[in-house]
């Protein structure tokens, strides 16, 4: 407008139209398979085992939970994610089973409960950002995917993937280390990272800021189909961890250097049987065996041969 106009008499501006937001990015197959590349054959549960911090064999959940968050922090636990949690760790006993799974607040808490003012109903909840005293983790999750080429760009991507677990059935989970120092530092953090995200097969209702995900090793027995109806799986499930470093560095997986061999490790310790010295008369072997027979013959047939062993031993 030029310095001194005046209106015209009778003269009234356009009214102001909210402009529509953008659709977000939509999931892209073609791409996630062309990201994934090769990675989408080579990744799998052993070689995620052998670049963890830790075997994932070995870390039950209150272990995972000790190496995620600090011992002045609390954790809510779900076996009903409709509810105000069933546990609040480490206060309470950790539930390591639930009709639909075992769930937990990604970001730590106060224990407390707090008006939560967003509701149509303001209520008291110890699950909302009031609640709230960490932004430290994003969780990624995908049930559009198919799992091997979904895997295979998670570890291509520059984040810091703080753990990865199944969630006893077809997806996967990442959990992604924010440290952000408030919410919205940790909303913009998601922006940035939103649009790429959904192309490769994110779910957007999982990318919020207080939100609940699988309790990696604990167990899931069933689920509810798309007409709500319930079915109880015959073997209940494992929500089963496959990487943790609880501290990442800004890195795709792909460049981090394998920090052991874990199928051999467990059987060159079968190939010496289970001696008198073991404390745990070999249930710890028999469990990391069976943690990965799903994806190790040698391991199924190491776990079969001991199994016969102890029950020609017992006869």
């Amino acid at each position: 407008v030029k310095r001194g106009w005046r209106p015209e008499p009778g003269y009234r501006p356009a009214e102001k139209t909210s402009a529509e937001r953008p659709a977000p990015p939509e999931f892209n197959l073609e791409l996630l398979e062309r990201f994934a590349g090769r990675f989408a054959k080579l990744i799998n549960l052993p070689w995620l085992a052998d670049r963890s911090v830790v075997d994932p064999a070995t870390v039950d959940a209150q272990r995972y939970l000790e190496m995620m968050y600090r011992a002045d922090e609390r954790v809510v636990v779900f076996t009903d994610d409709k509810s105000q949690g069933q546990a609040l760790w480490p206060e309470e006993a950790l539930p390591d089973t639930g009709p639909h799974g075992v769930w937990y607040l990604a970001q730590p808490v106060d224990g407390k409960y707090h008006m939560n003012p967003r509701r149509k109903t303001p209520a008291p909840s110890r699950r909302s950002q009031e609640s709230v005293t960490s932004w430290r983790y994003m969780v990624l999750e995908s049930d559009e995917a198919p799992v091997r080429a979904w895997l295979g760009a998670l570890v291509q991507l520059p984040l810091r993937i703080a753990a990865i677990y199944t969630s006893g059935g077809r997806s996967v989970h990442a959990l992604i280390k924010v440290d952000a120092p408030t919410k919205d530092a940790w909303d913009q953090e998601k922006r940035q990272l939103t649009p790429g995200l959904l192309m490769l097969g994110a779910d957007p209702g999982a990318l919020s800021a207080v939100r609940l995900t699988r309790l990696p090793n604990c167990y899931r027995e069933g689920k509810t189909d798309k007409h709500g109806t319930y079915h109880r799986f015959p073997n209940p499930e494992l929500q089963k961890l496959l990487y943790l470093n609880p501290a990442p560095e800004i890195r795709p997986l792909v460049d981090v250097f394998a920090r052991r061999d874990t199928i051999q490790s467990w059987l060159k310790w079968a190939a010496l049987g289970i001696s008198d010295a073991d404390e745990t008369g070999g249930e710890l072997l028999k469990s990391a065996l069976r943690f990965y027979s799903t994806v190790s013959v040698p391991c199924r047939l190491a776990l079969a041969r001991l199994e016969d062993i102890e029950q020609r031993e017992a006869a």
